[in-house]
């Protein structure tokens, strides 16, 4: 097979052709690579945007207070609770020393310590070894049975003392310094009555017995021992929500029976953020304990039009369930909260947002009656790459607030109370990125390769050049000689 000669301008040609091919693919390398950092750059920018339009969430942190020992141990010596008799009596010196020592202690200090709650259980071990259990602290509970103001021999006012029966029924005596203002005036006299729902945080004193009602209402009195909480003061409380299975149809309908006196933020009227706490309260309650017999696959999803219509009459909305679709996970937080019928110490709490959400409504608040610690912010939502970004939920609208984000402008958004809320991740890994990378790496490759292809087909070129041109001059010499 014939090659036709190539001639000197003919191969600059074909190298210069060749050039441009390196050059073009180095480019597109480039622009590959170009695209996708700005890709990521932008998307990365929206997601800051977006959580600017969030509002900026002051959160206590979960730091462990030490609570003071009481070094008096010869004053835990004196109290006597070992028969019935003991258990009628409150030696003067003991009391006043515990008591002054209780009334320091505060709810943290008190968690911290590992407070538990008063029931049966821990009624039985308290009082099988009182002297074991000293100081502990308790968390006293329910309704009030009957309550007076104690006084001292000289004339002060020491605190109140009373009965309470707790949720499951047990019996539990308290001493307090302080009760409930009643509502009005800042300066309204602190009340407790029987009938109250009311919550103590303090420490164990002693196993105390004394003439209580038999019932809540009830004069008929009968002695009952049962254990004596010493505290800073009594807090309001509220009925316990039955358990899930004991719920009847009436208690559904009274949990979301407050919803139709919640009222939405507007320009010309704000309401403080507790303003409708109990009508929320009743809604984490349905959410937590009914909420999985809601039917999630008829309810609508959360789109701009929804939110819109959401955002123009919160009204015909309130209580309605959505899905809310995939989504980012702005911000998530956990925090304690006040007594609750539900009984929870703590929520979780956070910001949603969805850049397919155009309109006046970017972004929505949610509470749950849930503790997801594995998506709180101190776990840190790093950006695009954050295993927990991206969440889905399921909810009930609760109301419209007005508030401002963290650029300083003022929003309205929508509060929803969840069900359920879960991280989504793409099954398997997302392939964008690896891709682009094969792309890239692949171009840089090939451009590498049919460089050194070229620089060593010119080497041999020249190698060749060099061996003709002396073969030639040989020839040429041989034909010399032989004329």
């Amino acid at each position: 097979m014939k090659y036709g000669k190539i001639t000197p301008e003919e191969a600059a040609r074909l190298a210069r052709m060749d050039k441009f091919r390196i050059l073009g693919l180095t480019v597109s390398a480039v622009l590959i690579g170009a695209l996708y950092l700005y890709s990521h750059a932008r998307t990365l920018a929206e997601q800051e945007k977006l959580k600017n339009e969030a509002a900026e969430e002051a959160v206590e942190p979960e730091g462990v207070v030490q609570r003071i020992p009481f070094d008096q141990p010869e004053i835990l010596a004196q109290i006597e609770d070992a028969t019935e008799t003991q258990q009628e009596f409150l030696k003067s010196t003991p009391l006043q020393e515990v008591f002054s020592y209780a009334r320091l202690q505060t709810r943290k200090a008190l968690e911290s310590a590992g407070m538990r709650t008063l029931d049966a259980e821990l009624t039985g071990e308290l009082m099988a070894d009182p002297a074991a259990h000293r100081l502990e602290p308790v968390l006293l509970r329910g309704q009030i049975l009957d309550v007076s103001q104690r006084q001292s021999s000289g004339g002060e006012r020491p605190g109140w003392m009373g009965s309470v029966l707790t949720d499951d029924g047990s019996l539990g005596y308290f001493l307090v310094a302080n009760a409930p203002k009643l509502q009005g005036a800042p300066d309204a006299p602190q009340s407790l009555r029987r009938g109250d729902f009311v919550r103590i945080d303090g420490l164990f004193h002693k196993i105390y017995r004394a003439p209580v009602p038999d019932a809540i209402g009830s004069e008929a009195l009968q002695s009952a021992s049962g254990p004596l909480i010493l505290g800073y003061g009594a807090s309001p409380s509220t009925p316990a929500v039955p358990d899930a299975d004991e719920i009847t149809e009436e208690w559904s309908r009274a949990l979301l029976l407050g919803l139709d006196s919640v009222i939405d933020d507007e320009i010309a009227r704000t309401f403080e953020e507790d303003a409708f706490d109990l009508q929320q309260w009743g809604l984490l309650a349905y959410a937590k304990l009914k909420g999985g017999e809601t039917d999630w696959d008829a309810a609508a999803e959360l789109n701009q039009e929804v939110l819109t219509k959401i955002y123009e009459d919160g009204d015909e909305f309130r209580g309605t369930p959505f899905r809310i679709p995939v989504s980012i996970n702005l911000d998530t937080y956990s925090t304690t909260v006040e007594d609750n019928p539900l009984r929870l110490e703590r929520v979780t709490r956070g910001w949603i947002g969805n850049n397919n959400w155009k309109g006046a409504v970017k972004t929505i608040k949610w509470v749950g009656p849930f503790v997801r610690r594995d998506l709180v912010r101190e776990q840190g939502l790093k950006g695009a790459d954050d295993a927990h970004r991206y969440v889905e939920a399921k909810g009930y609208f609760f109301r419209n607030i007005l508030f401002t984000n963290k650029a300083g402008e003022p929003r309205r958004s929508p509060v929803f109370v969840l069900h359920d809320l879960e991280v989504f991740q793409l099954k398997g890994s997302n392939p964008v990125a690896p891709i682009a990378m094969i792309v890239v790496g692949a171009t840089f490759f090939m451009v590498i390769a049919i460089f050194l292809l070229l620089r060593a087909d010119r080497r041999k070129s020249e190698r060749l050049r060099v061996d003709m041109v002396r073969r030639r001059r040989k020839r040429e010499g041989r034909e010399a000689g032989a004329v």
